[in-house]
């Protein structure tokens, strides 16, 4: 073996370690960084609020089969007279306050999502206000009797 294929044939040295980051430091800026918090605040108020409202959706769902089931003990033939009248109410107030929260969501929730959407009109597709008509919908849905998933 020649100079040049000694120079070329690998160097069984090993790499040199690299130091490792220190954790208690890191665990440490972690837990004054008032930044952080904030933001961990943020993330679990939401989390709580959206617990509560399907808390809420759950109780009042219950409520309004409870009370359909109420209105079909009184009279067999109520249902009858019941279920198109409360409908029909119901798809008037639709209409009438809340057009935006007709449908399943899906497609609203997809258009406000598209990058062509500006943020002006996202407000149209999706907002609290909406969703609040939804669950109140929904449940008026039930209490009149139609099958409505929950």
């Amino acid at each position: 073996m020649g100079a040049r294929a000694a120079a070329r044939a690998p160097s069984h040295r090993p790499a040199p370690l690299k130091k490792q980051p220190d954790f208690t430091q890191a665990v440490r800026q972690e837990l004054v960084d008032w930044r952080a918090w904030r933001d961990r605040a943020v993330v679990l108020a939401y989390a709580v609020a959206a617990g509560l409202a399907v808390v809420g959706f759950t109780m009042l769902s219950e409520l309004a089969l409870e009370g359909f089931g109420a209105l079909r003990a009184l009279h067999p033939l109520l249902p009858l007279v019941w279920m198109p009248a409360l409908t029909a109410a119901l798809v008037w107030v639709t209409l009438r306050w809340v057009p935006g929260a007709a449908g399943s969501g899906i497609p609203q929730v997809l258009a406000a999502l598209d990058t062509r959407t500006s943020p002006s009109q996202r407000g149209l597709f999706v907002s609290l206000r909406l969703s609040v008509a939804k669950l109140v919908l929904a449940s008026g849905a039930l209490l009149a009797g139609l099958s409505a998933g929950r």
